[in-house]
């Protein structure tokens, strides 16, 4: 929600916007390598965990490029709607139990 909001934020009230999104966005990547992690079998963790780290490079590069071609707001935009499709299928994924 943070990231959706930066565009329309002053440059005052950006910076605690940032500090609630940095401290957000930073939960993520410990959870999500330890969620990886205890999802994929015994001998496959390492590949998983790779998999998952290129699909971060990716994003990273890709996202804003394409993004960035229409605008600044573009970037931020696509993001927060890269985000909400993300974790609207985390929800949905089947955890009953590690493999």
């Amino acid at each position: 929600m943070t990231l959706a909001a930066l565009p329309f934020c002053g440059l005052p009230a950006s910076i605690p916007v940032i500090a609630v999104m940095g401290f957000v966005l930073g939960l993520g990547q410990p959870l999500t390598l330890s969620w990886v992690a205890g999802r994929a079998r015994p001998g496959e963790r390492g590949t998983a965990l790779a998999l998952r780290l290129t699909g971060n490079r990716l994003g990273q590069v890709v996202l804003p490029a394409a993004a960035g071609v229409t605008s600044v707001l573009g970037v931020f935009a696509l993001s927060a709607v890269i985000l909400a499709a993300t974790g609207t299928l985390a929800v949905r994924a089947p955890m009953d139990e590690p493999r």
